[in-house]
């Protein structure tokens, strides 16, 4: 499927929210909440986003960058709130914004020890608690903070 078939069959495309989108969109109340990575550029520091696109036309609405960091998981949406992780592939933390893209509250969830940069994580949410997991895929006995974790946080 071509753009030009996503438009006439009545979709749109949105122009590219980044180099890499690097998570499954969200959906809510009229709104696609979506990551997207830089790709890494030696010269130049990375950067994360999250999204928010209008569901009817694909247009931006807001966008938040999370400099210096190099992945952002799928958002979740609950409660009036977004709520997504970003990685500088050493420390990361949990961010939560009311739906217009003000600032909630963060928090730093890890600070060593992430590989791929966190690749695969998303947040999930179940009674007011965030779960989400360090992205570890092997683990060095040498190293505990290499260890694969889930970890739960209450949403303040």
């Amino acid at each position: 499927m071509t753009a030009a078939d996503i438009v006439s069959g009545g979709g749109w495309v949105s122009d590219p929210p980044g180099e890499w989108v690097s998570s499954t969109p969200a959906v809510y109340q009229g709104a696609v909440y979506v990551g997207a990575d830089e790709t890494y550029d030696p010269l130049n520091p990375p950067n994360a986003w999250l999204h928010k696109l209008n569901d009817a036309n694909g247009l931006v609405a807001w966008s938040k960058d999370y400099e210096h960091s190099t992945s952002t998981s799928s958002p979740a949406v609950a409660d009036s709130k977004v709520y997504t992780w970003a990685s500088t592939g050493a420390t990361a933390s949990i961010y939560a914004y009311d739906l217009d893209g003000t600032p909630r509250w963060s928090k730093l969830v890890h600070q060593t020890g992430f590989s791929n940069g966190g690749v695969g994580i998303s947040v999930a949410i179940s009674g007011g608690y965030l779960f989400a997991s360090n992205g570890h895929q092997t683990a060095d006995p040498g190293y505990p903070e290499t260890y694969p974790f889930l970890f739960a946080i209450k949403d303040p």
